[in-house]
């Protein structure tokens, strides 16, 4: 994450990271001060947007996707995250 004011020099340093464990090719949203991200690793992933205090933020939950690659990008409704998947499926 980023500060969207910037940091004051040309070059900034992300205020805190989420590892996913292998790539991301969908888009984050962010709904309710939650951070939604799907990767590779056939997880998706809710993180806190506020970070954790730390340089290194762990996951608030991970969601498995039947053993495939997410290939959308999350969405939320309704208090539900949908996301689709690699082997045709919404989840």
């Amino acid at each position: 994450m980023f500060d969207a004011a910037g940091c004051g020099s040309s070059t900034c340093n992300a205020l805190w990271t989420g590892n996913t464990g292998d790539a991301i090719y969908s888009s984050p949203i962010v709904v309710n001060g939650v951070v939604y991200v799907g990767s590779n690793s056939h997880q998706l992933f809710a993180f806190s947007a506020a970070g954790c205090g730390q340089s290194s933020c762990s996951p608030l939950w991970t969601g498995t996707i039947g053993g495939s690659i997410l290939q959308s990008s999350p969405v939320v409704a309704g208090g539900m995250v949908f996301v689709g998947s690699f082997d045709k499926k919404l989840y």
